[in-house]
């Protein structure tokens, strides 16, 4: 039963880990866009995605296509 506490703990402890690169990464973004204020921002929802979901690679590109077109059609 030990080695199950274990492997939980490792499993806690790397969505600690990917949970602090996500919030670190949206803060420099954020930095990034107030200081360089790009003429066209796309932005998407990507929460569910974490640095490791390259199996979703076809689905987070179709989704940002759609949300590159959405707005450059309001432009």
């Amino acid at each position: 039963m030990d080695w199950k506490n274990e492997l939980l703990k490792l499993f806690k402890k790397e969505k600690i880990f990917n949970r602090s690169v996500q919030i670190a990464q949206e803060k420099l973004i954020e930095l990034s866009v107030k200081l360089y204020k790009p003429d066209v921002l796309i932005e998407q929802e990507v929460g569910y995605i974490n640095m490791f979901d390259f199996y979703k690679a076809e689905e987070i590109i179709e989704k940002g296509y759609k949300s590159a077109e959405k707005v450059l059609k309001e432009k």
